[in-house]
Order: structure tokens, then sequence, then C-alpha cells
């Protein structure tokens, strides 16, 4: 039983519908929309800072995203239909043949009126360190930077999580985390899934001083730290 429930101890898969928007309203909004099969908008540029929600929001797409990890033979295979929506993530770590079929890709795209295209980088498109012809093509459709979520809206994000969790968890360990770790939400519940599990093994709820007990483990190496 105890193995059981570990096994439930895991990061919620992205969706749309537990992306804490925050600031970030404009492009929950717009990814919605292509969701829901809105063509107007079909070429979209998101960057930002890490632990923003890049990868959230094209990962919540559906299927996962081209990245920096997939042969450039896999860019040469999509898309699939006319209604389908092509996500890569990490622009900016492509190597030069991946950067030549994601060219190719965005034209194929470009000829396809109900195709979508939706990209994620960790800056604006003419800083990216890409070819040229492929930085402007980024900056083409809709380019939208996401900003780091405020201290209310990482409360609301931590606070989400406790609810899925199912595990009780204090006011005062939300606090402490909130106040001396880092402000990057994936290394928050990066954080709060390894505690999970310590809590879980030992029967204990979420509070500061599991945190600690936890923190002073010899091999303790914690996310955020």
């Amino acid at each position: 039983m105890e193995q059981l429930g570990l096994d439930l101890i895991r990061a919620p898969d992205p969706g749309l519908d537990n992306f804490i928007a925050g600031r970030n309203a404009e492009a929950l909004a717009r990814i919605e929309a292509l969701a829901r099969g809105d063509r107007q908008l079909r070429l979209i540029y998101l960057w930002g800072d890490p632990g923003t929600g890049k990868s959230h929001l094209v990962s919540a797409l559906g299927g996962p995203p081209l990245t920096p990890g997939s042969p450039a033979s896999a860019f040469d295979t999509v898309p699939a239909d006319d209604q389908s929506i092509v996500t890569v993530d990490d622009c900016d770590r492509l190597d030069e043949d991946q950067q030549t079929a994601l060219f190719h890709l965005y034209n194929r795209v470009l000829a396809r009126p109900q195709t979508a295209l939706v990209c994620a980088g960790s800056a604006a498109p003419l800083a990216l360190p890409l070819r040229e012809d492929l930085r402007t093509r980024m900056g083409y459709g809709l380019v939208i930077r996401l900003l780091p979520l405020s201290d209310e809206h990482c409360r609301e994000a931590l606070q989400q999580r406790m609810r899925e969790s199912g595990i009780p968890c204090t006011s005062e360990l939300i606090d402490h985390l909130l106040r001396h770790r880092s402000r990057d939400l994936g290394s928050l519940l990066g954080l709060l899934f390894a505690l999970e599990r310590y809590a879980l093994e030992r029967q204990r709820s979420l509070t500061l001083p599991l945190l600690r007990e936890f923190e002073q483990r010899p091999t303790a190496k914690l996310p955020g730290s």
C-alpha cells in the first residue's frame, strides 16, 4: 500500500486547466483559442525566463513538443494534417540541422491555413542565437513574453498542488518557500514533489520542521536550493 501511495506522487501533466496565468493571461487565452480551432493567430512564439511557463503551455497543446533532443528528421514529418498544432520548445538550443528543418517547417505551416505552430525560447526573436532567416520567421507571427508569477500567484500554484496531492500542508511551509527559495515555479514545485514523497514515506504532514529534517539528510539537494 505504501508503494502504491508513493507511485501516486508525481507531477501532473501540463494542461491548460492547471496553468496559473498570473500576468500571462494573454498567452493562455491565445493558446486556448488555438486548442479550440481558432486559426486567426496561428504562428505564436513564447519567450521568457526559466519557470515562466513556456514549456507548460507548449506541452499542454497535446503530444510532446519537438526539442533539441529530437532528430532533425522529426521536424520533417509534421504537420501530419491540416488541423495540426505543431509545438517546438527550447528553440534557442537547436543545432544547425534542426534550425534548417524548423525553417522549412515554418514554410509548410504558412502554406496550410488551418495548421498552427507554437514555438518557445529563452529570448526575443532577434536575440536568438539562430540563423537569420529563422529569427525572422520567429518574429513573423504573434510574439508574447511570459512574465514571472507574483508572490500571490506562486502561492496559488503551490496551494493548488497541495490540493492535488491530498497531503496536509501548513501555511507556514508555503510562506517559508516563498521567502527563501527560488522564484522559479518549476523549482518550487519540484521541491514539493520530493518533499511529498518524503512525507508519505513517514506518514507525516508537510510542515516546516519536516522540510528542515529533509534538508539535513547527508545526500539532500533540494530543487530551488
